[in-house]
């Protein structure tokens, strides 16, 4: 028969460390949540955590990455107004003749852009332009674009692009 003596008591390491070692894990994910709420909120309040269209500038850039480095027509529509006063017809048919991003093609027909430069502003309503460069030939043209605030939200969004400057078209 065995001894009380034998029988782990509460007071025991033993018996303590598994409920400490959870105490302890417990408090280090707690702090960690904290930590990174805490990142968080400072981000967002000193604005360098946005939705990329703060600024008409953003809004064009964001729409360019969307439109022809990823070629994702979904993401490069989120970067358009609601009700899509302006024509943005150029710009998707350009699209829809690209090659998917990623396929063997997307790299002979990859572009950049540089010089995004806001070129007036008033309450509502912005005109941006931005250099289009094909990488392949190294011709480059201007892209204006029109954009607004207010239409659904209070970002910036394109609703007009025309894509020649007089030449051949990108």
């Amino acid at each position: 028969m065995p001894l009380d003596n034998d029988i782990p008591q509460p007071h025991d390491d033993a018996v303590r460390r598994p409920h400490t070692r959870l105490v302890v894990a417990a408090v280090v994910i707690v702090a960690m949540g904290f930590i990174a709420a805490a990142a968080l909120g400072a981000m967002w309040l000193t604005g360098q955590w946005n939705n990329g269209r703060s600024s008409p500038t953003e809004s064009v850039d964001g729409f360019l990455t969307a439109l022809l480095a990823d070629r994702d027509s979904q993401a490069a529509a989120s970067f358009t107004c609601q009700s899509l006063t302006g024509d943005l017809t150029e710009a998707l048919d350009l699209l829809d003749a690209l090659p998917e991003a990623g396929s063997p093609g997307a790299q002979m027909t990859a572009f950049s852009w540089a010089n995004i430069v806001e070129h007036s502003r008033d309450a509502g309503s912005a005109i941006v332009t931005a250099d289009i460069t094909l990488d392949l030939t190294g011709e480059t043209e201007q892209w204006s674009f029109a954009l607004v605030t207010g239409d659904p939200d209070d970002t910036w969004r394109v609703c007009g692009v025309v894509t020649s400057t007089g030449g051949e078209g990108v």
